[in-house]
């Protein structure tokens, strides 16, 4: 759904933290209106990278704080349950394309 990218990358702004426990996505919403979301990446284990498949990127989510983002898209796209799954991984998709993004900078 163009709908739910276009309106998270319209409305929230991500930011990125470091710290010893791995690397946290804030995703600042706009305004004082938006609620705040955040997804936590941990370093993966070391036999998690060297398998065949290769990731890009070596962070997994562990966790995800992102129910005022839900509230706000199902009031401001009419959304309902039945669209958890588009708006999950559409939620997903924008906090791991920004530690890519994020860690690539520095190549």
């Amino acid at each position: 759904m163009d709908d739910i990218q276009g309106f998270l990358r319209k409305n929230y702004t991500p930011r990125i933290t470091e710290d010893k426990q791995g690397v946290k996505v804030i995703f600042k919403g706009r305004g004082n209106v938006l609620e705040d979301g955040v997804v936590w990446f941990q370093p993966a284990k070391k036999g998690w990278n060297k398998k065949p498949i290769t990731q890009r990127n070596k962070y997994i989510i562990v966790d995800a704080d992102t129910g005022g983002m839900l509230d706000v898209l199902n009031k401001y796209l009419s959304l309902d349950e039945s669209h958890y799954p588009t708006v999950r991984r559409e939620l997903i998709n924008y906090a791991m394309e920004t530690v890519d993004n994020y860690f690539s900078q520095g190549d």
